[in-house]
């Protein structure tokens, strides 16, 4: 699903109708700010997909607004605020700097370059294998996989404890093996400290 995103018109018409003409979205979706109630009108006569529109700071008459919104079957009016779900699930907003928007949708993610008044749609799938170890290790399924995955980590810290024990002499545990399991501990105890 393509979706374009515009706000902030103003009511220049002639800019809108070349934007409309070259426009190749399956949804608009309009971010507040026509001025006019003609301005929605420009944009219902000028594509024909869904229209999903929010009001923004500066847009006039809402009454006439939501009348013009009504004459389209196709145009949805949300108000001040709209929640959409568009060809899977909204699961979040992120805006890494203060010139982007991303939209994460289920399988999808919108990225708004605000100034440059882009946007691109990345979609994603599943990796075989890579999905169902994730799946695993956030522990997603809970129930009885977490006692398995908890005896499964007392089961490896066993063996690992264990060969320490099992090599004698200098690669053992007084030689060798005393240093790398040393920074065995080290590494992670260094984590503990920074991150707690």
């Amino acid at each position: 699903m393509r979706i374009a995103i515009l706000s902030d018109t103003h009511d220049n018409i002639w800019v809108l109708k070349n934007l409309l003409a070259g426009l190749q979205a399956d949804t608009l979706l309009f971010c507040g700010d026509f001025c006019a109630p003609f301005t929605l009108a420009q944009i219902a006569e000028g594509f024909a997909g869904p229209v999903h529109v929010v009001f923004g700071n500066n847009d006039g008459d809402k009454l006439l607004m939501s009348q013009v919104a009504g004459r389209f079957p196709h145009v949805t009016l949300h108000g001040d605020l709209a929640e959409l779900e568009l060809d899977g699930h909204f699961r979040g907003t992120f805006r890494p700097d203060p010139d982007t928007y991303q939209i994460f949708l289920e399988g999808s993610t919108v990225t708004v370059d605000i100034p440059a008044g882009t946007a691109s749609f990345e979609e994603t799938g599943e990796r075989p294998g890579l999905r169902q170890a994730n799946f695993l290790h956030l522990n997603e399924a809970k129930k009885l996989w977490t006692w398995m995955a908890d005896l499964y980590a007392v089961g490896l810290l066993v063996l690992a404890v264990t060969g320490l024990f099992v090599l004698r002499g200098r690669n053992g545990i007084t030689g060798r093996g005393a240093w790398l399991t040393a920074v065995g501990v080290a590494i992670p105890a260094v984590f503990l400290l920074l991150y707690l």
